[in-house]
């Protein structure tokens, strides 16, 4: 009898430490699964950063560029520029976004759906890139406060660097920091833009 107890003391203790074991391996899993989540996250909103910095780089050289230039010829490079913005035309909305979660709470509400807005920005400068002769006053008009407004945003943006994409730098954009402050003035920027910028093609329509 003694033996037995004896056993089945032993076989409980094995169980219990194995118990135990699985236990610490499970929380170690799932904390290893949380950092990588939160890593996964934070790695988007290094994306986004650097995507929107390439668009809005993008589409104040491209203003400039038709701005400056008369003939088709002369703003070919300058439509093939809005082309390449197209693929960025997202990343503001997705930055504000992911501002705006860290941040627990949304920044000033823009007149029109983010993700249309600067997709319309994105089209009407491909129409007016493609255009031959002189520009309308209505058209430079567009063009010049698209550009200083362009120029305004690549300037905030500069004021946070994304050089890498390590996880530290990931983890940090997660727990907010400057970063947070620079979209919201950016958003901001864009709530309070003139209503012709994300209206030019319904207006204009022929």
């Amino acid at each position: 009898m003694s033996k037995a107890k004896t056993i089945v003391k032993s076989v409980f203790i094995v169980l219990l430490i194995v118990s135990v074991g699985f236990n610490f391996y499970f929380i170690d899993q799932k904390m290893k699964e949380r950092r990588q989540t939160t890593i996964d996250w934070g790695k988007h909103l290094i994306q986004s950063y650097y995507d929107a910095t390439m668009f809005t780089g993008t589409i104040r050289d491209a203003t400039e560029g038709v701005l400056k230039n008369n003939t088709t010829e002369q703003r070919l490079s300058y439509k093939y520029q809005v082309g390449i913005a197209y693929r960025f035309n997202q990343s503001i909305p997705s930055l504000i976004v992911g501002a705006e979660e860290v941040n627990g709470q949304s920044f000033k509400p823009m007149k029109y759906n983010p993700q249309g807005t600067f997709l319309e920005i994105n089209n009407v400068l491909g129409s007016l890139a493609s255009q031959d002769g002189p520009l309308q006053k209505d058209e430079i008009t567009y063009l010049q406060t698209t550009h200083d407004l362009f120029e305004k945003v690549v300037e905030l943006l500069k004021g946070y660097e994304v050089i890498t994409s390590s996880d530290e730098l990931a983890l940090d954009m997660t727990k907010g920091g400057s970063w947070v402050g620079i979209v919201e003035q950016i958003n901001n920027l864009f709530a309070d833009a003139p209503d012709y910028l994300f209206t030019y093609r319904s207006t204009h329509s022929k």
